[in-house]
Parts: C-alpha cells; sequence; structure tokens
C-alpha cells in the first residue's frame, strides 16, 4: 500500500493553519495576561535580566516587546503570586478522608467494594 506523498499546495495549506493557530494562541495569551495584569496590579513578576518588579510597572510599549514566552512566563508568575496571597489550600479527597469518622469510613468502604 503506497502512501500519498504530500504536494507543495498541502505545505502551503498546513502552513496557513499552524500561522492561524500560532495567532491564535498570541492573542489568548495577550488577553490573559492584560487581564491579569489589571487584575492584580500588585502582583510581582520575575524577570531574568530585569529581577521583580511590579505589574502595574509593565508599560504598552514594553508589554509588546515582549516574546510569547516571556508574556506566558508572567502569566504562570502572576498566577503563583495570586495563589500565595489567598493561602487557601486544596482540599483532596484523602484529606478529607482521614478526617472522617470510622464509622463513616467503615460504610464508605463497603460503598466502594
Amino acid at each position: 500500500m503506497a502512501t500519498k506523498r504530500m504536494t507543495g499546495n498541502d505545505y502551503k495549506k498546513e502552513l496557513k493553519e499552524l500561522n492561524k493557530s500560532i495567532e491564535s494562541i498570541v492573542a489568548h495569551v495577550e488577553s490573559r495576561l492584560l487581564e491579569l495584569i489589571r487584575l492584580f496590579p500588585d502582583a510581582v513578576v520575575v524577570d531574568k535580566v530585569l529581577g521583580k518588579y511590579l505589574c502595574k510597572n509593565i508599560t504598552k510599549t514594553w508589554f509588546q516587546n515582549l516574546s510569547l514566552e516571556t508574556k506566558i512566563a508572567y502569566i504562570i508568575n502572576i498566577e503563583k503570586w495570586n495563589t500565595a496571597q489567598q493561602k487557601v489550600e486544596q482540599l483532596t479527597i484523602d484529606k478529607i478522608y482521614k478526617e472522617l469518622p470510622s464509622e463513616i469510613k467503615k460504610t464508605l468502604d463497603k460503598l466502594n467494594d
């Protein structure tokens, strides 16, 4: 059974689709970062070159000159900062289960069988 080789037009079409995907991810990343900057102006962002600074110090010109990878890194930094500010611990079933009375644990174990 022979496999079909891609033609120049196939590559052109595939490249066009990839470029559309890249444009889409860039738009989503920039939108999310701008939203986080607006919501958390006091969030600390860490830059390898510039060190630590606040989101409210990010200017439009500076924002436009950032690489996509840097923008994603900033999103991660802001989300981590926000999580640390909330000091909320995510509960898991294991944590809840350990705190249950033994009678309830027995009942749950029977239900799982």
